[in-house]
């Protein structure tokens, strides 16, 4: 028996383990620990991913809510102008920007709901 194989025969077992640094489970070899670190980014990724549509989804909801209260409050102060003065001035105003609000509040929606779906 050569010296070479002597020594491969009397190294003993060595029982490293591998760390995955993203969740720090412990593992024999590292292909199996590069497999975790690449189901765990996969993971991560569609998690944040989802945490982002759904803030979307929130953000928008809100904002949309935002403007039907705006439009709210026009309507009023428009309503309550025409009531005082009797002037047609705003009202022609406003149909120059496409936006009929002396019956509006359904178009309106309609319109918002349009964008923001």
């Amino acid at each position: 028996m050569s010296d070479l194989e002597s020594m491969e025969m009397s190294k003993p077992e060595t029982s490293e383990k591998f760390t995955c640094p993203l969740c720090k489970k412990k593992y024999d070899t590292p292909e199996e620990m590069a497999e975790c670190i690449l189901k765990y980014s996969v993971e991560n990724k569609k998690r944040k991913e989802n945490e982002r549509a759904e803030k979307l989804i929130r953000e928008k909801a809100i904002r949309k809510q935002a403007i039907l209260d705006l439009n709210e409050k026009l309507e009023k102060l428009v309503h309550e102008y025409q009531e005082d003065y009797n002037d047609p001035f705003i009202i022609d105003r406003l149909h120059n920007y496409n936006v009929d609000l002396i019956n509006s509040r359904d178009a309106f929606k309609a319109l918002v709901d349009s964008i923001f779906k």
